[in-house]
């Protein structure tokens, strides 16, 4: 999404940086997912690499039927070990993704600074999400608040009628005194 379309459409500049702000939490997010995902396709690609060099090697040795079970059990463990290596570091993965999401909503100012004061050791996915960040986030926004931008939403006068702020016009404009018209134009009227 453009700066300029948003303009186009007469929008303030606060409101558009809020959408430009929520559509970059978006953005962020697909991007973590899309990196998550090309990583494991390349874990992939090297298991299945690894695991063809291994069996190349199991071919091409001529031996005995002993030397070859020993090294049959030996990349059995060894594939053993990979796959559960493999399956850690995407857990991992998951986790840091859930966290950078997590602290992008939560609107940290400094997501690394904010992380570390997290207990993440044993972190557990609930789908997307981490059992029990939230919890902790919010802790952290009561105990260490300047960690986070301030949410507060602003205040927008004249959005209902008669919400201006200024005084109700009771006399027409040429009927006004000098302190009433004074008045009246202070407060944003406009003079006839």
């Amino acid at each position: 999404m453009k700066r300029e379309f948003l303009k186009s459409l007469e929008l303030s500049d606060e409101v558009i940086d809020k959408i430009m702000a929520e559509n970059g939490n978006d953005i962020n997010s697909l991007k973590a997912k899309q990196t998550e995902l090309e990583s494991q396709i390349n874990d992939y690609k090297a298991q299945v690499s690894e695991r063809d060099s291994q069996l190349e090697k199991l071919k091409k040795s001529v031996g005995d039927s002993e030397s070859l079970k020993e090294q049959i059990s030996k990349l059995q463990e060894d594939n053993k070990k990979a796959t559960q290596d493999y399956e850690a570091k995407i857990k991992q993965m998951g986790i840091d993704s859930a966290v950078v999401l997590a602290l992008t909503n939560a609107k940290a100012k400094n997501a690394k600074a904010v992380r570390a004061l997290l207990d993440l050791e044993n972190a557990e996915l609930d789908g997307e999400t981490i059992k029990g960040l939230d919890k902790q986030i919010e802790k952290l926004k009561t105990s260490d608040a300047y960690l986070f931008e301030d949410v507060s939403k602003p205040s927008i006068n004249g959005i209902k009628p008669a919400e201006g702020g200024g005084t109700p016009v009771t006399k027409a404009y040429k009927d006004m005194t000098y302190s009433e018209r004074k008045a009246f134009l202070e407060a944003g009227g406009k003079a006839e």
